[in-house]
This record gives C-alpha cells, structure tokens and sequence, in this order.
C-alpha cells in the first residue's frame, strides 16, 4: 500500500502571520459580502479551523514552521488566496491597494511552489 505524501507548508514567523490575516480578511469577506447558504458555511468553518491551526503553530514562536496540511486544507487555502485576490482587486486603486496584491501574489507563490514538491 502506497503512503500518500500530504503537503507540508515550512513557514517563517511573517509569512505565517500573513496567512492568520489573510484567514481573517477571507473570513471577513465572506460573512459581509457573500450570501448565506450551507456552501458559504462550511467555507467558514474550513477557514476559520484552518486558521485556528496556523495561531496555534503561530504561537510556538519558531523561526520557521513545517505545517503538515491535513486533507482538504490544500484546497481551502486555494480557495482563500483566490477570494482575497478578487476582495483587493475590487478596492478603489491604491498603493495600499497594490502593496497587498504584490504581498499576497509573492506568498500564494511560495505556497503554490509548496504544493508541487509535495
């Protein structure tokens, strides 16, 4: 029987607490802006364990962490980076604006570059 390999996400201490906010603005995105259905919900309860997960591992205060994900967390953090993307990509034009896409771009990378090595 042949083992599945599950991601693993090795982190430093900013880009952990960029994906805790991240979490957070998703969420957030989601409760104001995104009708109520049973969909919606469990995209809540996914994020929000999700995140509970990352301040937990947060909290050790490591300099770098290696998160193993568990199944379909892969996919729940896919779905985050896409929905921040499309909240800040409709906010009025910034530097704001743009420093946050260029910091989200630069860790969706890492981690999408995270997800093929493993």
């Amino acid at each position: 029987m042949e083992m599945e390999m599950r991601p693993v996400l090795r982190l430093t201490q900013q880009q952990l607490a960029q994906l805790i906010a991240y979490c957070a603005v998703y969420r957030s995105y989601l409760w104001q802006h995104v009708m109520p259905t049973p969909e919606r919900n469990q995209v809540l309860r996914e994020i929000q364990a999700l995140q509970g997960r990352f301040e937990k591992s947060y909290e050790q205060g490591q300099a770098e962490i290696d998160l193993p994900l568990i199944e379909g967390e892969k996919g729940t953090i896919k779905q985050m980076f896409t929905g921040v993307t499309q909240f800040y990509g409709t906010a009025p034009s910034s530097e704001q604006r743009t420093q946050q896409l260029t910091e989200l771009t630069t860790l969706r990378l890492v981690v999408e570059q995270m997800f093929r090595y493993t």
